[in-house]
């Protein structure tokens, strides 16, 4: 230490003698160097470490120095760089996480519709009343799952077609499609435009595959060119008609189907162009499927004929049923009312040959044949009433068959419900009953499923349309006692699902459009009764 050190560290006399005196007296006669180091003022302490740190640096040599300096510097710029690195790191590993995450639920989805949705059917009671064949399919006959000759992107592409159709899109936006029959713009379902969309891609990509030499069966194009064509029927307007139609037409001749597929496709064209307006066609095609139906070979060098038994199949039963049910209804729009006339009345003597079984209670499979076959003899029994009206005949006779429809139309809507089933029906409102799901034993099961639920939708909707007719020939027949009409009204009402007893006069339940009129008839007979009392 040199003397310039030792003078800023002498203490001025007064300031030692103030600091003696403060010590302890049992420090005062033995002082040591830490001692008096603790009794030293804060400043004074303050002001040794400094010149410490002054003596530090004037014995470091220029090279630490720098380093010091260096050090300073570079610091702040290590750590921005670590910290960073850090932040990309973790993000990368982020990003991958949720992508393995997106990417395994996706195939998860895939997955479950290959192996769960789209199963083959099992049960061999639905495999015996052959509704594994029945309706939409999605797969090959006798089998689960999408072809696998497909190929990778046409199986993902017809998954993805399953899941739009059954789970949506997410949202429930409407999208505006072409003019309708009326030449009326479309609200269309995102979810059916994504579902057909799917479908295209899949055709595209499997008729690409076939041309290159992929092994693909004609039943899975079929199967492809089918559901599209009903997804494209199903938007309804005039444009989707024409490319359904196309689209079967080509697949008839480039992938001809046989037997009762070849009946059903041929009642599909016959109905795709009666909505077009070629009623010839639809003729010809109607013929075709009553005929291939019957197990004969097509022709249409003959009339459309209504045979006089039914084919021992019942998938083939079902099939010639419906198809005189669009023969019934074109002649009946299309003013032909003679030949409406005879084509329901052979038709439903042929339903009646038909045979029943004794109960309902027999095998699910059994059951909803049965059940298939007596809904569209109610909807034949609606026709001829409607006929018979329009043939002038007595209301007596309208009145007759449109009961028969409506009785039976409730039979199979009652037999179908699960409310039904669950509760008396006698302490069930028939608004709660138009509610309800298919019992178990068809919402459960994989080919019975979506026919169950399509037949006790229109089972409802036909025994509201008869007993709304009921009421309006009453209205007419027996002017002066409205209270009867009240009734029938009151019923349909229940059957589109609206409680006749909670509905104000005021009040405007929600309701489609097409079942306006009934409400409108049901409050104006209800006010007029109460009037009258």
């Amino acid at each position: 230490m040199n003397a310039q050190d030792e003078t800023r560290l002498r203490f001025p006399p007064f300031a030692i003698e103030i600091v003696i005196a403060s010590l302890p007296v049992s420090l005062m006669f033995t002082p040591t160097r830490s001692t008096l180091r603790g009794c030293l003022p804060r400043s004074a302490r303050l002001l040794n470490r400094q010149h410490a740190r002054l003596r530090n640096l004037s014995t470091r040599s220029p090279e630490d120095s720098l380093n010091v300096i260096t050090q300073n510097y570079s610091n702040p710029a290590s750590f921005a760089t670590e910290y960073f690195g850090r932040v990309f790191k973790y993000s990368l590993v982020g990003l991958f996480t949720l992508g393995v995450t997106l990417g395994t639920a996706f195939e998860a989805a895939h997955f479950y519709v290959e192996n769960v949705a789209l199963a083959a059917e099992t049960d061999p009671d639905a495999r015996k009343w052959e509704w594994d064949l029945q309706g939409d399919r999605w797969s090959p006959r006798g089998s689960g799952g999408t072809e696998p000759m497909l190929g990778f992107r046409c199986r993902h592409a017809v998954r993805g077609a399953w899941m739009a159709q059954n789970w949506g899109t997410g949202s429930g936006e409407r999208v505006i499609g072409g003019p309708n029959e009326s030449s009326t713009p479309n609200m269309d379902d995102s979810a059916t435009q994504s579902a057909q969309d799917f479908l295209k891609i899949a055709i595209s990509t499997a008729m690409t595959n076939r041309a290159n030499g992929s092994n693909i069966s004609g039943d899975a194009l079929r199967i492809l060119i089918t559901r599209h064509a009903t997804l494209l029927e199903s938007l309804g307007y005039k444009d989707s008609l024409l490319e359904a139609r196309s689209e079967l037409e080509r697949m008839w001749k480039a992938f001809p189907p046989s037997g009762i597929e070849a009946s059903q496709i041929a009642q599909r064209l016959g109905d795709l162009n009666r909505r077009l307006g070629d009623f010839d066609d639809a003729v010809v095609w109607w013929t075709r499927a009553i005929q291939l139906a019957e197990g004969k070979e097509p022709t249409t060098r003959i009339p459309l004929v209504v045979p006089t038994s039914a084919p021992s199949s019942p998938l083939a039963q079902r099939s010639l049923v419906s198809t005189l049910v669009s023969v019934s209804a074109f002649y009946a729009t299309t003013g032909q009312l003679k030949k409406a006339q005879e084509t329901e009345t052979l038709s439903l003597n042929l339903i009646r040959s038909i045979k029943q079984p004794e109960s309902f209670s027999s095998s699910p499979g059994e059951a909803l044949h049965a059940l298939y076959i007596l809904h569209r003899s109610a909807i034949l029994s609606i026709h001829l009433a409607e006929v018979e009206h329009g043939l002038h005949s007595s209301p007596e006779t309208s009145i007759k068959w449109l009961t028969n429809a409506a009785e039976s139309s409730e039979r199979v809507a009652f037999a179908l419900s699960e409310a039904a089933h669950r509760d008396s029906r006698r302490e069930v409102p028939l608004s709660i009953i138009a509610r309800s799901p298919p019992i178990a034993s068809y919402s459960r099961s994989t080919s019975m499923q979506q026919p169950a639920s399509s037949l006790l939708r229109d089972s409802r909707r036909s025994a509201a349309e008869a007993w709304h007719l009921i009421g309006l020939l009453t209205e007419g027949h027996q002017s002066g006692n409205p209270s009867k009409a009240v009734e029938y009204y009151e019923r349909a009402l229940g059957w589109i699902g609206i409680d006749a007893e909670k509905l104000d006069e005021d009040a405007s339940p929600q309701t489609d459009e097409e079942w306006t009129p009934l409400l409108k008839n049901y409050i104006r007979v209800k006010s007029a009764s109460a009037k009258s009392i």
